[in-house]
């Protein structure tokens, strides 16, 4: 994320100097005792841009700086004869910062990003030969499998990396019950890493207790490294269209660009938008799994398209937070009024705005699970089941297609219940 940062700051330090000179441009209206209105709300505006980014690039001075300002300048009444001193040197202070950055060796040096390797996948195998036949048969594919022996480094390791797909050798790692905890861990996370399980035996009671712990995949081994990536690839297909999808919403394009290496380590897919006058279209479109809103924004406000969300039956909801460089209470307020479920402030922190996602990505699964699933099998319930099948009917008719539905049902089911109990019949 640093090193992310360091290149983003290469690619906006222009951005930022203009933003500088509209304040500098103020001062020196200041100076000879003129200032347009329009140059005062432009101020305004670049200072309130300024105090929600520098943070990010830990320049929390600057952050303060820049907060001052736009509180001055957002006044309804003229400046003081003391705000017109003061402000002069707080905007010169506010601009050594921002040359300052400039020149800082780390981020003027700091390597080019390298190309993001599109997959991420592990293996957990202390088998060292197939772990070098599967990264050779993915080569080619810009693919890489990174592979850990034991438990506990695989432990250590995930808690700061979620990839894309898990192999896990259940038996040859550690202890089982160690693995088998890592493995609901894996598949309870948000969003879930899919892990295809490599198991000694083939046995009904081991494929039944591994899917009742989240695997998406089973292998008796021994097992050749094609067997593995064929198998691996198939879930990577199914798994791909569950990503979770978040849609961000700020007139700033550095904010946008910064919350990208925030969130795409975590398998969240991003899609960005500045201008919040194609807000609908693009949230037709991208049916996001949570919205992220800045409150100020121009033509409408981060306020406004929320209370636009939650009028729409379709996106009522939709888990929402706010991103706002205000921390005055009437902000807060208002954005829990029109129905945001959490707010975090600029500039943003990357482990508190994980934090607060994660949270609300988990109680929208949660609430959605029990609104749609059956609670013992897990399936569809009946009033989930009957809007799918409605939904494939409508669409087959659309596209001219058949629909199939299959109905299953256990014979004599009664007596595996007398014979066996409720558990083994549930």
């Amino acid at each position: 994320f640093q090193q992310a940062m360091g290149d983003l700051w290469k690619q906006y330090q222009g951005v930022m100097v203009q933003r500088l000179t509209v304040l500098q441009e103020l001062a020196a209206a200041l100076s000879g005792k003129m200032m347009a209105k329009e140059l005062r709300q432009s101020g305004e505006r670049e200072a309130h841009k300024l105090a929600g980014v520098l943070g990010m690039f830990e320049q929390d001075n600057g952050t303060q700086l820049a907060r001052e300002i736009e509180q001055i300048l957002g006044k309804d009444d003229d400046l003081s004869v003391s705000e017109k001193r003061q402000l002069p040197t707080l905007i010169e202070d506010l601009g050594n910062i921002i040359n300052l950055m400039g020149q800082n060796v780390d981020y003027q040096t700091s390597t080019a990003i390298a190309p993001e390797i599109s997959t991420r996948l592990i293996l957990i195998d202390p088998n060292l030969q197939l772990g070098s036949q599967l990264q050779q048969l993915v080569e080619c594919m810009g693919i890489c499998w990174q592979q850990i022996s034991n438990l506990e480094d695989a432990k250590n390791f995930l808690q700061t990396t979620s990839p894309d797909l898990v192999v896990l050798n259940i038996d040859d790692i550690g202890w089982r019950k160690e693995s088998l905890a890592l493995l609901s861990d894996l598949a309870t996370r948000t969003p879930p890493v899919p892990v295809l399980v490599l198991a000694a035996t083939d046995e009904l009671v081991e494929r039944v207790t591994f899917a009742q712990y989240g695997a998406r995949g089973f292998l008796v081994k021994p097992v050749t490294a094609a067997q593995v990536w064929d198998v691996s690839s198939q879930i990577l297909q199914r798994t791909r269209s569950l990503r979770v999808n978040i849609l961000a919403v700020d007139d700033d394009p550095l904010i946008l660009a910064a919350l990208r290496p925030m969130l795409e380590p975590w398998g969240m897919r991003m899609t960005g938008l500045e201008n919040p006058l194609r807000f609908w279209e693009v949230l037709q479109s991208t049916k996001p799994d949570l919205l992220i809103l800045d409150v100020e924004m121009p033509h409408i406000s981060g306020i406004e398209l929320c209370r636009a969300v939650r009028t729409d039956p379709q996106w009522q909801e939709l888990p929402i937070v706010f991103l706002t460089a205000h921390r005055e209470m009437e902000t807060v307020q208002q954005v829990f009024a029109v129905g945001g479920d959490d707010y975090v402030i600029k500039p943003v922190v990357g482990a508190e705005l994980l934090a607060r996602i994660t949270h609300r990505l988990e109680r929208s699964r949660l609430l959605q699970s029990l609104s749609t699933k059956d609670a013992l099998t897990g399936l569809a319930n009946q009033f989930q089941s009957n809007r799918d099948l409605h939904h494939l009917i409508i669409q087959a008719e659309k596209n001219q297609q058949s629909v199939c539905l299959i109905i299953l049902s256990v014979t004599d089911f009664r007596q595996i219940n007398i014979k066996y109990g409720h558990q083994v019949g549930n």
